[in-house]
């Protein structure tokens, strides 16, 4: 998980009054980590406009293929209260998991993804993620779940 994960893709109180403004702060979290990626902001909002990823259980997966990174980058939103995106469940979602990948590792994307939304189902680790409150904390958590 560290490897996709910077400290800088990682947002504890992620704001914003709509999608685009979710949007733009975690991808503004791969870019400190990636370097600038051409239309990221757009394509993220285009691809929500076609089908949210906001699962359910305050639980979103934005994300996105490019040919601008060579490899997996990271970027997650903690919103302690819960944000307005859509979701299927029509709650707040309360944690935002940006995954960006190159085009040749949309599978490796997709496993990622799943392994992570698989830990999410446990209402336990779901809360207690809602509950970090630095960067190290966060990142040491995730390497001892996954």
């Amino acid at each position: 998980m560290s490897t996709y994960l910077h400290k800088s893709g990682i947002i504890l109180d992620i704001k914003g009054n709509n999608k685009k403004d979710i949007l733009t702060g975690l991808a503004e979290g791969v870019i400190k980590s990636a370097g600038e990626i051409d239309n990221l902001i757009e394509d993220l909002v285009k691809r929500e406009s076609l089908k949210t990823t906001g699962i359910g259980n305050g639980v979103a997966f934005p994300h996105h293929r490019s040919d601008a990174v060579n490899e997996i980058y990271m970027s997650i939103g903690i919103s302690k209260q819960g944000l307005l995106f859509d979701a299927i469940d029509d709650k707040p979602v309360n944690l935002f998991f940006l995954v960006v990948c190159p085009e040749n590792l949309g599978v490796e994307q997709m496993k990622l993804i799943s392994r992570i939304a698989r830990q999410l189902k446990e209402k336990s680790v779901r809360e207690k993620l809602k509950e970090m409150n630095n960067a190290d904390e966060l990142i040491s958590y995730l390497e001892r779940i996954f």
